[in-house]
Parts: C-alpha cells; sequence; structure tokens
C-alpha cells in the first residue's frame, strides 16, 4: 500500500513484517478466486478461512486473538456472520494446501489408499475419472509426479463432505491443458452442491 492503514491489521507476522488487512469473503453457492503478487497475503488469508492459522488482529507478541477479538474486528459485517458460523461448526471446510510436495511426508501409502480414506462423498470412481488418475492409482504417494500430486491433493479435498471448499494454488505443477480442465472442474463444484 502507498500508506499505512489507520486500522489494526487482521493478523501480522512481525515487527516490520507483513500485514493482512482483509479477507476474501467466500459466497456459498459461488467460486471466488483470490489473485494477486506473491507476498501480497492469499495463502494467509486462507488459511485463515480454513482455521489453519488464528489471527492475532496485529498484535504478534500476544499471539492469536481470541474469538470474540475476531468477531469484534468484523463486528456488523458479512465476515462476522461467516466466522460465527464456522466458530459453532455449521461451517465444515476442506482444505487443500498450496504445498502439495509436502503430501508424501504427511502420508504413506497409495494414491487410492489416500482418496478412499478421505471419501466422505462416496465419489471416489467418479472423480478418479474426471480427473484421470485410473493410471498410478495404485503408485504410492511419494513416487507420483508434481502434476499428479497436484491432482491427487484437489480429488482428496474434494472428496470431503464439506460447505467450503478452500484450495491454495490448485493449478501449480500443471500444464497448461491439466490447468484448464482442473479451471473448468473447480466451477462446476457449487453447480454439484446445490
Amino acid at each position: 500500500l502507498p500508506e499505512q492503514l489507520e486500522k489494526e491489521p487482521i493478523h501480522r507476522y512481525g515487527e516490520n513484517l507483513f500485514e493482512l488487512f482483509s479477507l476474501p469473503i467466500p459466497v456459498f453457492g459461488k467460486v471466488v478466486g483470490v489473485l494477486g503478487k506473491n507476498g501480497t497475503g492469499k495463502s494467509t488469508a486462507v488459511r485463515i478461512l480454513a482455521q489453519l492459522l488464528r489471527p492475532n488482529i496485529g498484535n504478534w507478541k500476544k499471539g492469536a486473538a481470541l474469538f470474540d477479538e475476531v468477531k469484534a474486528y468484523f463486528a456488523g459485517t458479512e465476515m462476522q456472520l461467516f466466522l460465527e458460523l464456522l466458530h459453532q461448526g455449521k461451517i465444515k471446510v476442506s482444505y487443500k494446501p498450496q504445498q502439495v510436495d509436502l503430501i508424501p511426508k504427511q502420508y504413506k501409502g497409495t494414491v487410492r489408499e489416500l482418496l478412499q480414506k478421505a471419501d466422505e462423498k462416496k465419489q471416489f470412481g467418479a472423480l478418479v475419472k474426471e480427473l484421470e488418475l485410473e493410471k498410478f492409482l495404485d503408485t504410492d504417494v511419494g513416487a507420483v509426479s508434481g502434476g499428479e500430486l497436484q491432482r491427487v491433493a484437489l480429488a482428496a479435498a474434494v472428496l470431503k463432505d464439506a460447505q467450503l471448499f478452500v484450495f491454495d494454488e490448485p493449478t501449480s505443477y500443471l500444464d497448461v491443458k491439466q490447468r484448464m480442465r482442473i479451471s473448468h472442474f473447480l466451477r462446476k463444484i457449487p453447480d454439484e452442491r446445490t
């Protein structure tokens, strides 16, 4: 920003470090994209929405803010209502991480085993076909390529029974053809949930 904002940031990483002043508002039944240059807070914002990072309302020394403090920060906005529903457990979030290359360090087994474990909606077969995962289903998760792992991570996230799907950089590691396929696939998710 050309000059400092008057309000406290929703999250600050440290003294003279990155500050995030707002969050994207999820719109249910729609796909909302967050675009911007590297280092502008996209991943921080979606990690807050996915409840993987608790904001500190600018007080990085104190640590994570209490829910009432975060609610007060957004008082009178659509985000306040969203956060209340999230806090009450009325909104379940499924999150696809940015760093899919770390998945093999957290999960041991085949692609099939990982996806069957994630399949809360019983759509394993349809998703495997749509995302072209058949050829490497019985391959160990640690042995698939980056692009294959990206599609596996997307499938695992979509197989969760959730109301909000958060995909952090869903097209990294993918070639142009796969990026187009995934973009079309992601745009269909709200239609399938209504």
